[in-house]
């Protein structure tokens, strides 16, 4: 495992979406909490490629994984989808290089109840060993 900030903790999309493919990594899991004006949006989504490759195909199988387990831990979570985003430099770069591709949104920071959530330690770990146990299963 890989852990892109290490490189550069200010390095943009495109920058960590280039650096995984110059590693030759096999998977590109990228963790996010989310941000919206709205301060009641709320909830999980999962975001992927939307090309119709091989690899696109992949990205959607670990995301329809993820999901899975995702809405069975966290059954009091808002669940938003798994939704296609073919702009995300941190979804296309990598790809388009024939590496599967993945972000998971854990949660909106912007929802003063979710970021309280989402600043749990008990958090970390539940997200952390969901998300572990979805792609360990994906391989």
């Amino acid at each position: 495992m890989l852990y892109s900030r290490r490189f550069d903790p200010q390095a943009d999309s495109q920058a960590i979406a280039r650096w995984t493919v110059n590693n030759s990594v096999d998977l590109v899991l990228s963790i996010h909490c989310n941000d919206a004006d709205n301060p009641q949006a709320h909830g999980i989504e999962i975001l992927v490629p939307s090309h119709d490759t091989d690899t696109s195909r992949r990205a959607l199988e670990l995301a329809v994984g993820l999901a899975e387990r995702l809405k069975a831990a966290f059954p009091d979570r808002r669940w938003r989808g798994v939704k296609p985003r073919p702009k995300l430099a941190i979804l296309r770069i990598p790809d388009a290089a024939g590496i599967p591709a993945v972000l998971v949104e854990c949660g909106f920071m912007s929802n003063p109840a979710e970021e309280s959530w989402l600043e749990r330690p008990a958090t970390h770990q539940a997200l952390a060993t969901t998300i572990a146990a979805a792609v360990a299963g994906w391989q």
